[in-house]
């Protein structure tokens, strides 16, 4: 079994560097980890039960075990044993190791985890939003503002960093808690990356940059920064800002993200707005009319959308037109549109 010390959680939203962070710390023989463990979700969701759906009907078979928990009084031994099964699970070959956890989406339940393990150890992991959205776009949607490909990750940008940055705003001043950025480590790896070697106070040398030499987190998940080598790359981080440029519908949507995240959070978070893309673009108030291209989960969304502001939308086309010509600026915003009310529906 580890000690709940030598937990690590590596804290952030996917496509933020995690997995270049987690090689450059495990890259030693003080710490042990694979390449995302998964472990946490599956076992806590009982404490989170709207993050689940089953043929069953998951949320009333946890209010059932919830009940049966609290008329045995056995809230309390279920934690405590669930706890000692995941330090369990979290097998280390040597006593002193350390165990590195680096599940992305675990940014759906850190209150539990911090709960569960208020020993562990938390390495908050920051990006630039943008350019997280962009490799997200980049990696997963096809390059292209199409609402079928976005669905599948759009809690990751919309709502993965309120809950980071919730998580730093509760905890980040405890001495079990670190917080670094992507852009720091890219510029400066040799002193960002030893300030955290010293704070886990674990030996560091030059030796942990050959990333080559660490197969530790090879792995069915997680990205292979092995081969992208980004530490040689520091002058192409910002790639993704001249791409906008070149697609006005991409523009624009990542003009919509910056009206979400607001100012004020931006800031908080670390980071600036969009600056010269925005100055770069004619941009007015869109109106309630598009047309997407969309599957038939975001039609019925649209459809919604637009019968409740009083428009009639034809039916018979494979995507939903209602005018013919599409406005790139209206299609970013609609899509938006939809993300927000499909998390709004899952929440």
């Amino acid at each position: 079994m580890i000690e709940e010390s030598k937990l690590i959680f590596i804290i952030s939203q996917p496509r933020a560097g995690s997995t270049l962070l987690q090689k450059l710390i495990s890259n030693n023989e003080m710490v042990d980890t694979v390449s995302e463990p998964w472990l946490l979700l599956p076992l806590l969701h009982n404490y989170k039960p709207e993050l689940i759906r089953a043929k069953y009907n998951s949320k009333l078979a946890i209010e059932g075990f919830t009940d049966y928990l609290k008329k045995k009084r056995l809230n309390g031994l279920f934690k405590m044993e669930l706890k000692r099964l995941i330090l369990e699970l979290y097998t280390v070959n040597k006593k002193e190791q350390y165990f590195i956890d680096k599940t992305p989406r675990n940014y759906e339940i850190l209150p539990e985890i911090i709960e569960f393990f208020p020993k562990a150890k938390f390495i908050v992991l920051k990006r630039d939003l943008f350019a997280s959205l962009a490799s997200m776009f980049s990696i997963w949607g096809q390059n292209k503002l199409e609402y079928k490909f976005i669905k599948p990750f759009s809690r990751d940008f919309l709502v993965a960093p309120f809950l980071v940055q919730d998580f730093c705003d509760l905890h980040g001043k405890r001495s079990n808690v670190f917080t670094v950025h992507y852009e720091n480590i890219l510029e400066d790896p040799f002193n960002e990356v030893k300030k955290i070697y010293e704070w886990l106070d674990i030996p560091f040398s030059e030796q942990v940059f050959n990333l080559n030499e660490n197969e530790k987190v090879q792995g069915m998940f997680g990205d292979d920064a092995q081969k992208k080598e980004p530490l040689k790359e520091i002058g192409k981080k910002k790639s993704w800002k001249e791409d906008l440029f070149k697609d006005k519908e991409m523009a624009f949507f990542f003009l919509e993200y910056e009206d979400r995240l607001g100012k004020e959070f931006l800031k908080k978070f670390g980071y600036e707005g969009l600056g010269e893309i925005k100055e770069g673009m004619n941009r007015s108030r869109p109106i309630q009319r598009s047309s997407l291209p969309l599957d038939n989960y975001g039609k019925r969304m649209v459809r919604s959308f637009f019968n409740f502001l009083g428009f009639d939308v034809t039916r018979r086309s494979k995507s939903i037109l209602v005018d013919q010509k599409v406005d790139p600026e209206h299609k970013a915003s609609e899509i938006m549109r939809i993300c927000l009310s499909d998390i709004d529906r899952v929440l």
